[in-house]
């Protein structure tokens, strides 16, 4: 039996980014997860995608510095660039949970990318 399963509480360091895949809306965003060893703090960053009703709900709402947990699941990536391999561990959201006091929200009329 396999479980892959994560929870992170940190900070959205780009807007969300709206796209369709296919017939499925979804966002895209990073988050920079702080960690502690001894007296030094690092950053940990993931870049975090949301599929279907729930990105179409949160993409006026989320905006980059805000404070988010995210529960869903790890998915790691590798590819090659200039001849380098990379590689990164992107979070599949299956849910999104914000921090921040109440904000004005972004109706996104000036997204024209995205038709919703």
């Amino acid at each position: 039996m396999s479980i892959n399963k994560v929870m992170v509480v940190g900070n959205i360091t780009r807007d969300p980014e709206k796209r369709m895949a296919g017939e499925t809306p979804l966002i895209q965003f990073g988050i920079a997860v702080n960690e502690f060893r001894g007296e030094k703090q690092y950053a940990n960053y993931f870049d975090v995608t949301v599929w279907g009703n729930r990105a179409k709900a949160l993409a006026g709402i989320l905006k980059k510095g805000m404070k988010v947990a995210i529960e869903g699941s790890l998915r790691y990536e590798s590819w090659e660039k200039d001849g380098e391999k990379r590689s990164k561990v992107s979070i599949t959201a299956q849910q999104v949970e914000w921090f921040n006091p109440k904000q004005e929200q972004n109706t996104g009329a000036a997204d024209d990318e995205v038709p919703w």
